[in-house]
């Protein structure tokens, strides 16, 4: 797949969120260090359990969850991850396996849908009748998420993203997609 990176969007504690144009077009990648194991298809793994909540649960409710359009394993990755906090923080377990996964040369790489921001960037300027919104939509997703038996392990203002395109819908407030 032929692509350029226009612009790092973000970083956590295991991957990076790219800006990328493909054919014309626009969208997210993440790109995340794995272990090779979780190249092959299993419960256990994290990253096929996000593919696997993608292709069921988030493509039946396309407006609530940003859509995963394509993803490919990377077995030479280069990618170099960025840490948002300082590994000493953490316990020496938690610590090993960041630096493990850091250290791996296979990477999987998901193309997502792209969304104009996150709500975090957004709350400081809401005014009363926006936040009630905000609050009632993040509680139908998470409800949503319950019933359905998924847990979203990092579930915060900056994972949730907006859409310009839907804000008449939510009196200005931007369409709430889970990340």
């Amino acid at each position: 797949m032929e692509y350029d990176i226009i612009d790092e969007l973000g970083n956590g504690m295991f991957g990076t969120v790219y800006k990328i144009k493909y054919k014309n077009n626009y969208f997210a990648m993440k790109i995340e260090h794995i272990l090779d194991e979780d190249i092959t298809k299993n419960i256990r793994s994290q990253q096929w359990r996000e593919i696997d909540f993608s292709n069921n649960f988030g493509k039946k409710y396309k407006d609530q969850f940003i859509q995963l359009y394509y993803y490919e394993f990377d077995n030479s990755c280069k990618h170099i991850q960025k840490y948002p906090v300082n590994l000493k923080n953490f316990d020496k377990k938690n610590r090993d396996k960041i630096i493990k996964l850091s250290r791996s040369k296979t990477c999987i790489k998901k193309i997502y849908e792209l969304v104009d921001g996150n709500v975090k960037d957004l709350l400081p300027n809401l005014n009363f009748k926006q936040i009630y919104s905000f609050i009632l939509q993040v509680s139908i997703i998470v409800d949503m998420l319950q019933k359905a038996r998924y847990i979203h392990g990092d579930f915060h203002s900056g994972n949730i993203g907006r859409s310009e395109e839907h804000t008449s819908e939510l009196q200005s407030l931007a369409y709430l997609v889970c990340r």
